[in-house]
């Protein structure tokens, strides 16, 4: 009996050992998370770069924002403004209504017809201004992507009104979009 206590008890030494050792390995200092920080960082200012450049990319929309300033909280899956080369489509929808589109909203695909990306060198920030001709008329969408691709966007009809979305920029292998049917 003294002699299975004994070994239990240097089992339970010997693992509580390899436990503190494989939590300090673990820990890093302050200075080593800020180094990890500041380089994954780099990696995603790099990533919303190459998908600016390539004109393939997804902005995801987790916010609606109404003309009084008011917010609310959206469905990314089915909030969104994509561009494929000269190719956009942008949609507004909501989970609880069946819309025009099927997913509560409505859904417009165009061509692109001007494309306009400018970077603020100073902050970093990306503006995008694109013209999309669609079936429906004409529309402008502005946005604004920080360097880790958070982004606002702006979407104005031919008869000037607006729709105020905030999200985050991803590629479409990223993206969980969902698309409805086109108006």
């Amino acid at each position: 009996m003294k002699n299975t206590a004994l070994i239990i008890f240097a089992l339970f030494m010997l693992f509580s050992v390899q436990l503190l050792a494989q939590n300090s390995d673990e820990k890093l200092s302050r200075k080593e998370k800020k180094e990890l920080r500041k380089k994954e960082e780099e990696k995603t200012k790099l990533e919303i770069s190459k998908l600016l450049e390539s004109k393939k990319f997804v902005f995801e929309a987790d916010q609606i924002i109404n003309r009084e300033g008011k917010t609310y909280i959206a469905n990314s899956s089915i909030n969104f403004v994509s561009i494929d080369s000269n190719k956009a489509v942008f949609q507004l929808g909501s989970a609880a209504t069946i819309g025009v589109n099927g997913v509560g909203g409505v859904t417009i695909e165009g061509e692109i017809t001007d494309f306009k990306l400018e970077k603020n060198e100073k902050n970093g920030y990306y503006y995008l201004i694109l013209k999309v001709a669609a079936k429906t008329g004409f529309y402008e969408i502005q946005l604004d992507i920080s360097p880790l691709g958070t982004t606002k966007a702006r979407i104005t009809t031919n008869d000037y009104r607006k729709v105020n979305y905030s999200g985050s920029i991803v590629s479409f292998e990223q993206s969980h979009i969902y698309k409805g049917i086109t108006y």
